[in-house]
């Protein structure tokens, strides 16, 4: 196995950078075009009076948010995460359809090879220190 250089890492790192810099650009993009994933799903009124919209990205939050919440505050869940489940479908397949998903997964494994190669890099390291 030849050693990485410092320039092979840093080219890696950058790589990585960049493809997650776009994963942003593109995701921002769509949140632009059709809004954010997920669903608005009440508001939250604070004792000082400030009120904060309850937005959820998925049904897995959804259902973590609803359990937190007091029994007296509870509506039925099932409507609403029927809703929520068909807002984040809706989004998923403009995702799929515009590549935005496609980049992600492409994005994770180059950040998945940049730590393989770290670990070698390191590893390499270790064997060069004289003991």
């Amino acid at each position: 196995m030849s050693a990485l250089t410092l320039e092979e890492i840093q080219a890696a790192r950058l790589r990585v950078s960049a493809l997650w810099n776009e994963v942003s650009r593109q995701r921002q993009k769509l949140t632009e075009r059709i809004g954010p994933r997920g669903l608005m799903i009440g508001i939250f009124v604070s004792t000082a009076a400030e009120v904060t919209p309850l937005h959820v990205n998925s049904p897995k939050e959804f259902i973590r948010l609803w359990r937190a919440l007091p029994e007296s505050v509870r509506e039925d869940r099932h409507d609403k995460l029927r809703d929520l489940r068909s807002a984040c479908a809706r989004w998923d397949a403009e995702a799929r359809r515009s590549g935005l998903l496609d980049l992600e997964r492409e994005a994770s494994l180059e950040t998945e090879h940049f730590k393989r190669l770290m670990k070698n890099w390191s590893d390499a390291d270790l064997l060069d220190t004289p003991s």
